[in-house]
């Protein structure tokens, strides 16, 4: 049996709990997540103190980084540019993915942390010329993304090989497919697995968020065209995953199917650049604009991607404007030009440049 014990704060400060109440107000007023969420702030912080002088050194870490948010925050406002705020197209937060099977071609999560409701955000970026989003499905401009968004997923559902062109499907083929409560999810990370030239297993990491997004594909071309190369290069903007609900021929609804897939912009090579490596030069890409013979944007199976590849910008060819207007598909929303020109790195790791060479896998 247990025994009162007098002994105890809790009894001795009684007497304060009627000021406290008045002035803070009761327990379920408020919360004590801020003060825990903020021994992050020291964990995080540690790894960059001196071990010797920890003390010391932490408010130092503390006062720098009050520093230079002031200082952030003062070229906020003196040049016009807006307070960070995140992207809409971001997963914000952590995502934690566990161990990836190296026998899987790619993991990603398939978490509903971040759902975004598809109708809320054609309409909240409408005139986005990367969607092409208006409210009303009267509209030519709407039929673009999520048009688009059905062909990819009916093709992959009904199994059509990819060929590099999506499938165009009428209207009443699209209408077969639904997506449950009509919600995309968002997710920060995928991962590929890939065989390398000596038989060995890696991996690549993509962030949509982060300059880790350009990524290459199997170019879908003829091997006798005079300008063949073998891969296509995109730069990844989002990742998304959608329960898909398809109605059968028969009238029946088959059970909702995970499908993740990515949203991509698809760079161009440069074909009156000369480049290979009897020329000593490295590929040089550009991204797709509305003129062009093809689309500037596209969706993708997270199973035709290759690899990633490391894209170097092209100084000397400076920006340009021509391209895309104000858009999403920018990492800063505030931008309304692109960097004319990048170069393929192939000389990033000795897989790459083994496929470039020619060497490929087992050579």
């Amino acid at each position: 049996i247990k025994k009162l014990n007098l002994s105890t704060y809790k009894l001795h400060a009684m007497g304060d709990y009627v000021n406290t109440i008045r002035h803070l107000g009761t327990i379920d007023s408020y919360s004590t997540q801020a003060g825990e969420l903020e021994h992050r702030t020291s964990k995080r912080r540690y790894p960059r103190a001196a071990k010797n002088a920890h003390a010391a050194s932490m408010p130092k870490i503390d006062r720098c980084e009050t520093h230079m948010r002031a200082i952030h925050a003062q070229v906020d406002a003196t040049s016009g540019k807006p307070c960070w705020c995140p992207h809409p197209l971001d997963a914000t937060g952590d995502e934690h993915l566990p161990y990836t099977d190296p026998t899987l071609h790619h993991h990603m999560s398939s978490g509903r942390r971040h759902p975004m409701d598809i109708g809320a955000f054609l309409q909240e970026h409408e005139g986005d010329p990367a969607l092409k989003a208006c409210p009303s499905p009267l509209s030519d401009l709407f039929q673009d993304f999520y048009p688009r968004l059905k062909d990819h997923i009916l093709a992959r559902v009904l199994g059509n090989e990819y060929d590099g062109d999506e499938t165009r499907f009428t209207a009443a083929e699209r209408n077969t497919i639904f997506f449950a409560d009509n919600r995309l999810y968002r997710h920060q990370v995928l991962r590929v697995n890939f065989t390398t030239y000596n038989l060995r297993r890696s991996q690549d990491s993509f962030n949509s968020s982060t300059d880790h997004c350009d990524l290459m594909v199997l170019a879908r071309e003829d091997p006798t065209d005079p300008h063949y190369h073998p891969f296509w290069y995109a730069r990844l903007l989002a990742i998304f995953h959608v329960n898909v609900i398809h109605q059968q021929p028969d009238g029946t609804l088959a059970p909702p199917r995970l499908m993740h897939f990515l949203w991509i912009r698809w760079f161009g090579r440069d074909l009156t650049y000369r480049s290979s490596a009897g020329a000593k030069r490295l590929h040089q890409l550009g991204f797709v604009s509305e003129s062009d013979d093809t689309e500037p944007f596209g969706f993708l199976d997270p199973a035709n991607v290759i690899r990633a590849i490391h894209t170097i910008l092209a100084f000397a060819h400076g920006r340009t404007t021509e391209l895309l207007g104000p858009s999403i598909a920018r990492r800063d929303a505030t931008q309304s030009d692109d960097w004319r020109y990048y170069y393929v790195n192939q000389f990033a790791d000795r897989d790459l440049l083994m496929r470039f060479m020619g060497g490929g896998i087992g050579h």
